[in-house]
């Protein structure tokens, strides 16, 4: 009987490698961009190194011009600022130990991050930053607490940047035309009104009734 020989093909993104190579020789961003840019996994790959080289402690001095480069970027296709999506997925690939580096590195807080969401109405990305920041860990949590402003704790404790991504969500999730983006909606909607609960509880605010007020009006007469 003859023998045969079973071939398996697999695939691997490489792109960030390329990207790597790129940037040790020199070659400006918009260099980078202007061959790149276009690729399908173009985003993923900036999502790599910039998460990788955070992890091994190596410079972002090279990444980050390409990450701002991205700031208006894909608005006009996808509706969102591709930046952010970088950097949001990015902070979740990362512990939270190593967010200080990125946000120095960026020149932003927790804060500016998330008000750049509001301020182009991005419910997406806006849903991935809150996801990640509401699973933040409860020993970091403390120790931003004590630490004072411009943490994530800063933010999570902004009783009117919460009202304003709740806003944001809730009229996301009601105008979607896609079920599975207004199901994720609504779900961050209720993760948000549990902390506005839990935020009630512990600063002695009515939080909850105003989010209800600002959802449903007739609910105040």
């Amino acid at each position: 009987q003859p023998n045969y020989v079973k071939l398996v093909i697999k695939h691997k993104i490489y792109l960030d490698q390329m990207i790597k190579a790129k940037i040790a020789l020199g070659v400006s961003a918009q260099d980078i961009m202007m061959e790149y840019g276009s690729l399908r996994h173009y985003n993923f790959a900036l999502e790599k190194i910039l998460s990788t080289n955070i992890l091994t402690n190596e410079s972002l001095d090279g990444i980050l011009p390409l990450v701002k480069l991205c700031d208006n970027e894909g608005t006009a296709i996808s509706g969102h600022s591709n930046m952010l999506e970088i950097v949001s997925n990015s902070l979740r690939k990362i512990e939270t130990k190593h967010w200080d580096i990125l946000f120095s590195k960026l020149q932003m807080t927790p804060k500016d991050l998330l008000a750049k969401c509001l301020e182009g109405k991005d419910a997406k990305i806006l849903g991935v930053l809150l996801l990640v920041f509401l699973n933040y860990d409860k020993t970091d949590f403390m120790e931003d607490l004590r630490s004072g402003d411009d943490t994530v704790a800063d933010v999570i404790e902004d009783q009117d940047m919460m009202l304003s991504v709740l806003r944001l969500l809730v009229t996301s999730a009601a105008n979607a035309t896609d079920s599975t983006l207004a199901a994720d909606s609504w779900d961050m909607c209720f993760q948000l009104m549990r902390l506005l609960k839990a935020l009630d509880k512990g600063n002695n605010t009515n939080l909850v009734q105003e989010a209800l007020q600002m959802i449903n009006p007739s609910s105040s007469e």
